[in-house]
């Protein structure tokens, strides 16, 4: 292999574009995932601070988005959070507007998870977006993979609708 990432256009409009099965309740153009973490990379700057890089590909090829904050516990998860939100809208093209309500590290089952709250802004609407991912690697990446699960699940829906209201797009 060449090493190169190909992803079905989901814009496309055919049949089989990396769809769900249609007994999943999902419209066959619309692909469920639309969006897959790529890589992310932290570097400290002026000691106390932080600068997070977070890489997405998706159909239309490869999105970055970088945010910084203070390097203290629990605010990583935050800049992780605020830099895939960038990555997201930039591979969006700037169709849809995200904001970061909140993202924290809390215990569930004696296990970390992070929990992101998010607000996708469509049309004058606004929408809680929820996502959650256990720790395994680390804080930032389970933040980077919950905001992934909140804003694609939405992305997907938002799809889904306008593909309804319009069959013949």
């Amino acid at each position: 292999m060449d090493g190169v990432v190909r992803l079905q256009d989901w814009r496309s409009g055919s049949a089989g574009s990396g769809a769900e099965s249609p007994g999943l309740g999902l419209h066959p153009r619309v692909p469920r995932r639309r969006h897959i973490f790529r890589s992310s990379e932290w570097t400290r700057i002026d000691g106390n601070q932080v600068r997070g890089k977070v890489t997405v590909v998706s159909a239309v090829g490869e999105s970055s988005g970088e945010a910084q904050g203070p390097d203290v516990p629990g605010v990583r998860a935050e800049i992780a959070a605020q830099a895939t939100l960038q990555a997201l809208a930039r591979a969006e093209g700037g169709e849809v507007s995200l904001a970061l309500k909140s993202a924290r590290v809390l215990r569930f089952m004696d296990n970390p998870i992070v929990v992101v709250g998010i607000y996708g802004v469509n049309g004058g609407e606004m929408f809680p977006l929820l996502g959650a991912c256990l720790v395994l690697s680390s804080v930032e990446h389970a933040s980077i993979l919950a905001t992934l699960q909140a804003v694609d699940r939405w992305l997907a829906w938002r799809a889904r609708r306008s593909v309804l209201k319009d069959p013949g797009r």
